[in-house]
């Protein structure tokens, strides 16, 4: 519901969720495990970054995508390991870190925002 999570935009750079990825597999999105590992991490994250970490939605969601990638493993066995390095092979890890970054500056420009909001609530009427 944008109306209720207005302030979600502002926090999360990539939305994500489980009607996505459903829609994403019944369009034949995913070219590679490795994307598909990628956006259920990315809804667990999401969540960590907007709920808070100890939130229980955040624990659901990693949860959720831990099971994910669990039943994939069991599914492919060897194969899902021998792909995930490949793929992971391909993504410098400064790549990794620059965006990791990038999350963390969003996150502290929305808590002062945050802050600046509820400063402005508590001001007197004119």
């Amino acid at each position: 519901d944008e109306r209720k999570y207005s302030d979600y935009s502002f926090m999360v750079e990539v939305p994500i969720d489980f009607d996505i990825i459903k829609r994403r597999f019944a369009m034949d999105y995913y070219t590679s495990i490795g994307s598909i590992v990628s956006d259920v991490r990315l809804m667990r994250d999401n969540s960590v970054k907007y709920n808070g970490a100890h939130e229980e939605l955040s624990a659901f969601a990693a949860k959720a995508a831990d099971d994910f990638v669990e039943s994939l493993k069991k599914e492919l066995g060897e194969h899902f390991l021998e792909m995930k390095e490949q793929e992971e092979a391909l993504v410098p890890e400064a790549v990794v870190e620059a965006a990791n970054e990038r999350a963390a500056q969003t996150a502290k420009r929305v808590s002062r925002q945050r802050t600046m909001v509820s400063s402005l609530e508590q001001l007197p009427p004119p």
